[in-house]
C-alpha cells in the first residue's frame, strides 16, 4: 500500500518512512465528531475529571499528581476546554456593571465600571492567566508541605478550570440590567468562588492545623485577585490614554 503523505510503499499500519497510518478513513461528519470526542477525552476523562472535581477537588488533584491519570484530563487540557466555554458564552452575554456615584466620582467610577466589565467579560480568559500567580502565592504560603511550582501550577489549573463553572451559572444574572440582581448574581459567585478554593486547598494539602491553612487558602485567593485587578487597571488606564 502507497503512503498517501510520502508516496512511500509499505505494509502493515503505518508508514516505516514518515509514520502516518497507511489506511487512511474519508473525512465525514461521524470522523470529525470522533475526534472531536478523542480531543476532550469525553467518553471518559472530562465527566470523571468534572464529577471528581466538583465533589472531592484537592484529593483528585493530589491522586493526579499521584500517577492516576488515564481517567482524568489533563490540567491544561481542561483548563483549555473550561476557559473556550467561557469564551464562547462571553460572545452571547455582555457584562456591564452598575455603579451609581455623584458627580465628582465619575472618572474613578467609570474606570472602576471598566476594569470590573473586563474582568466579568473576559474571566475565562483571565483564569487561564491568573494560573501562575496562584501557584506562587500558594507555593510561597504552603512551602511546607514539599510541593514543587509544577505542582502547584496543576492544582491551580485544575481549581482555575472549575472556577469557570459558577462564572458560567452565574452570568445571566451578572448580565442583568438590574442593580439588585446583579449584586446577588456578583456576591455568590464571589462567595462560591472562594469557598470552593479554599475547600480544594483545604483537601489537597490536609494541614494539621486547618484554622491556619484556611487563612493562608484566603490570603493566597485575595492576594492573587488583587494581582489580577491590578493588572487589568493598568490595562484599562493604558488603552483609555489611547
Amino acid at each position: 500500500m502507497r503512503c498517501k503523505n510520502c508516496n512511500e510503499e509499505g505494509s502493515g499500519n503505518f508508514c516505516t518512512n514518515c509514520g502516518q497510518r497507511l489506511e487512511i478513513n474519508p473525512i465525514t461528519l461521524r470522523a470529525i465528531l470522533d475526534e472531536l470526542i478523542a480531543a476532550i477525552n469525553l467518553e471518559r476523562g472530562l465527566l470523571h475529571t468534572f464529577q471528581d472535581l466538583s465533589t472531592r477537588p484537592g484529593k483528585m488533584i493530589r491522586e493526579y499528581i499521584a500517577g492516576k491519570r488515564i481517567v482524568y484530563m489533563s490540567p491544561l487540557r481542561y483548563l483549555f476546554f473550561m476557559v473556550a466555554i467561557g469564551a464562547l458564552a462571553g460572545l452571547f452575554y455582555k457584562v456591564d456593571p452598575i455603579v451609581e456615584v455623584g458627580a465628582d466620582e465619575i472618572q474613578n467610577a467609570a474606570t472602576y465600571k471598566e476594569i470590573e466589565r473586563v474582568i466579568k467579560e473576559y474571566y475565562s480568559l483571565l483564569s487561564f492567566v491568573s494560573v501562575p500567580f496562584f501557584a506562587l502565592f500558594s507555593w510561597m504560603f504552603f512551602k511546607k508541605n514539599n510541593r514543587n511550582f509544577a505542582q502547584h501550577l496543576v492544582l491551580n489549573a485544575y481549581v482555575s478550570a472549575h472556577a469557570n463553572l459558577f462564572f458560567l451559572v452565574t452570568l445571566p444574572l451578572l448580565v442583568m440590567d438590574n442593580k439588585m440582581l446583579y449584586g446577588i448574581g456578583n456576591f455568590i459567585f464571589l462567595s462560591v468562588t472562594v469557598a470552593y478554593s479554599i475547600w480544594a486547598y483545604m483537601q489537597f494539602f490536609t494541614p494539621k492545623t486547618k484554622w491556619l491553612a484556611l487563612i493562608k487558602s484566603f490570603i493566597v485567593y485575595m492576594l492573587s485577585s488583587f494581582i489580577i485587578q491590578f493588572i487589568m487597571g493598568i490595562i484599562v488606564g493604558f488603552t483609555d490614554n489611547q
